[in-house]
């Protein structure tokens, strides 16, 4: 079983196809987690469908907040996302409602998805690594597969995805 995310590296151009690095390297928003595939004409099908939504959304602004603690343990530092999030909230039903049409699903929890979404920018061990205020320009946003599948710390670009 393969699993696939799709984010937002912080920047202004995506990283390049086939770049491999430990995923918490780089600072990056999340808008759909933990889909899992098992052969290649799946993930085909999300691509063009992914595709499909890039093509239809403008480019827009988040602004981080402040700090905050996820999972089970609150022991995951993130940046929670501040203001007007209607953006990236799209954007994620968006991915998902992609993600259902062509026949997979996420294995993240039900109370991270949907209305639930949190948006946030996933941090390293460095909780300073972007002061609350400071804003993001999302006119693109990479699929990316762990290596090793689910769980794992390794990441690949898969493909990326312009904003209209």
């Amino acid at each position: 079983m393969n699993t696939v995310f799709v984010m937002h590296f912080l920047g202004d151009t995506p990283p390049e196809l086939g770049t491999q690095k430990p995923s918490a390297d780089d600072l990056h928003v999340t808008f759909l987690a933990h889909v899992s595939y098992e052969e290649e004409p799946q993930i085909t099908e999300l691509v063009t469908r992914i595709g499909q939504v890039a093509a239809k959304t403008q480019p827009f602004t988040l602004t981080v907040g402040e700090l905050d603690f996820f999972g089970v343990n609150h022991n995951i530092p993130v940046k929670r996302i501040s203001g007007e999030i209607i953006h990236a909230q799209a954007l994620h039903m968006n991915l998902l409602v992609a993600t259902f049409a062509a026949g997979l699903f996420s294995k993240e929890p039900a109370n991270h998805l949907g209305d639930k979404f949190s948006p946030h920018v996933s941090l390293p061990l460095n909780h300073d690594a972007i002061k609350a205020g400071t804003e993001i320009h999302v006119n693109h946003f990479s699929l990316v597969e762990h290596i090793g599948g689910y769980g794992s710390s390794k990441i690949r670009v898969v493909k990326n995805f312009s904003l209209l």
